[in-house]
């Protein structure tokens, strides 16, 4: 269910402060973030990382970064379950 309120913004200008009121609809529920779904990452340092394998950032340790390592989706940078994160398809 979509509720709406008032929102004033606050904009400074040259001649004084200017207040706009807007309608805004905003969700009852917090939306679903996207998980990383990735199971089981090689965990692979950037310089050891090859052009085929994914090069998600996934975590640090000791100042190095590793890299999620599987496999890449063909023509993209990520493996397929990090696609699903990094890009979101077209409606319509």
């Amino acid at each position: 269910m979509k509720l709406q309120r008032a929102v004033e913004i606050e904009e400074r200008t040259p001649f004084g402060t200017l207040y706009i009121p807007l309608t805004k609809k905003l969700n009852k529920h917090k939306p679903k973030s996207k998980k990383d779904n990735v199971k089981n990452p090689k965990l692979i340092p950037l310089l050891d990382l090859e052009s085929d394998q994914c090069k998600w950032p996934v975590k640090e340790v000791n100042r190095k970064h590793l890299f999620c390592g599987l496999p890449s989706a063909e023509g993209k940078p990520y493996c397929n379950g990090h696609c699903s994160l990094a890009y979101e398809s077209r409606k319509g």
